[in-house]
């Protein structure tokens, strides 16, 4: 994603996973800005507890910091904050909304999904996204 959108010079959020130092610099370098999604993005580890959330979103903010030199407060929750991931414990997404809101985070959520998690091509991706932008 991040080769196309340079060359048409737009600047974008990406909410990155894991540890690819190496794409996170780029992101930083070309002007973007970063943020956190997850280390795993393993949902039955992540929303197993308010701790293992933080332990895993403390861990990607460090990871970020450590690559690109960025603090970021910037966070996507791994299914979104309304998600049905989590179902297996209740009232987690409620409890996790209010405890990065209060700890000095800012979450984002979408309303348009591309479905790149899925590794479609641009075509794909851009049919994806003006299909779901349409429905507004």
């Amino acid at each position: 994603g991040i080769t196309k959108i340079a060359k048409i010079n737009v600047k974008a959020t990406f909410f990155v996973v894991g540890n690819n130092r190496e794409m996170m610099r780029r992101i930083v370098d070309e002007g973007h800005s970063i943020a956190i999604h997850s280390v795993t993005h393993n949902y039955r580890e992540i929303y197993a507890s308010p701790e293992a959330y933080f332990t895993d979103l403390r861990q990607m903010q460090q990871n970020i910091l450590d690559a690109t030199g960025v603090k970021t407060t910037l966070l996507s929750f791994p299914g979104g904050s309304s998600n049905t991931v989590s179902r297996f414990n209740p009232g987690i997404m409620t409890t996790l909304t209010k405890s990065v809101k209060n700890n000095g985070y800012r979450y984002f959520d979408w309303n348009v999904d591309s479905n790149d998690w899925q590794g479609y091509n641009w075509t794909q991706l851009y049919n994806n996204v003006l299909k779901d932008a349409c429905e507004f």
